[in-house]
């Protein structure tokens, strides 16, 4: 098979199961966090939560993104409140970011979850930001190189 077209078929499965992983994660997170803002009564529930959603597909950085509106709602109408809102979203996000996404991005990005973390903390200590947001589609093109060259290495069998 040719070698350039192979790497852009796995490159652009690689690009999409990572987008469509942000996508997953990002409509559970914003289902969540309406389902918070709505408990505790919190004005514009619903576009906080949709925000949020849409924010979650950055990694990392989209949680803080994402949380900022309902943070400044909240401290206007009532801080004890945010304090709560806050500490709900803490729990879910620890829970989602080392348990959850883990597995679920190692799952469709063919990656296993400790591989995952590590890649994340590796790109964030190298590249800081920057690196976190392109973390797993290189250790999954990483991944797609590796599995090229044993796939190249093994020897022919013959046949007859």
């Amino acid at each position: 098979k040719p070698t350039t077209a192979y790497f852009l078929e796995r490159f652009h499965a690689v690009m999409f199961g990572f987008v469509k992983t942000q996508v997953l994660l990002g409509m559970v997170t914003g289902l969540f966090m309406m389902l918070v803002y709505t408990v505790f009564d919190v004005p514009y529930a619903i576009f906080l939560g949709a925000f949020f959603a849409i924010s979650e597909i950055l990694p990392v950085v989209g949680t803080w993104i994402g949380f900022t509106p309902g943070i400044v709602v909240l401290l206007f109408i009532n801080p004890l409140k945010l304090l709560a809102v806050m500490g709900i979203c803490y729990i879910y996000q620890s829970i989602k970011d080392n348990l959850v996404a883990p597995k679920i991005v190692g799952d469709i990005m063919g990656l296993h979850p400790v591989m995952v973390i590590l890649s994340l903390l590796i790109c964030a200590k190298i590249a800081g930001l920057v690196g976190v947001l392109f973390a797993i589609p290189l250790a999954s093109m990483v991944n797609v190189l590796i599995t090229y060259l044993q796939e190249g290495i093994r020897p022919i069998e013959k046949t007859g």
